[in-house]
Formats: C-alpha cells, sequence, structure tokens
C-alpha cells in the first residue's frame, strides 16, 4: 500500500509542478478526482489540498507551483 501511496504522491507533485496560471483550473480539478472520496486524514487528500493553495497562489502571482506541495 505504501508503493501505491508514493506513487500518487509522485504523479500529484508531477501534476502540480507541470501546472501554469492557464492549466490551474484543470490540474486542480484533475486531482482533486483523485482523492475526492478519501478521508482528510489520508496523505495523499492532503498533499492535493495544499497543492491547490499553492495553484491559487500561482494564479494570483502568475509563479510556479513549488514541488511536493511546498513540504
Amino acid at each position: 500500500m505504501e508503493q501505491i501511496q508514493g506513487f500518487e504522491l509522485k504523479v500529484v507533485d508531477l501534476a502540480f509542478a507541470q501546472a501554469t496560471p492557464e492549466t490551474a483550473r484543470t490540474m486542480a480539478s484533475k486531482t482533486w478526482d483523485i482523492v475526492h472520496d478519501r478521508p482528510d486524514d489520508d496523505p495523499v487528500k492532503q498533499r492535493v489540498v495544499k497543492g491547490h493553495e499553492d495553484l491559487a497562489r500561482l494564479v494570483a502571482e502568475g509563479g510556479a507551483v513549488a514541488e511536493g506541495g511546498g513540504d
């Protein structure tokens, strides 16, 4: 199970790392699709929530999203 979670975290990190202000909304939607039905304490869901916060800043500032969700 840890291998799957590690893979999911890498996928989420890569998705956020490739996000631009123009793709932020799509990236947020796609990553939310992965975790929307998981419990709030799920590490992948927590990373996605943090990534969504980073995407909001990306759009506001026009910058890049930190890999790893800013951890």
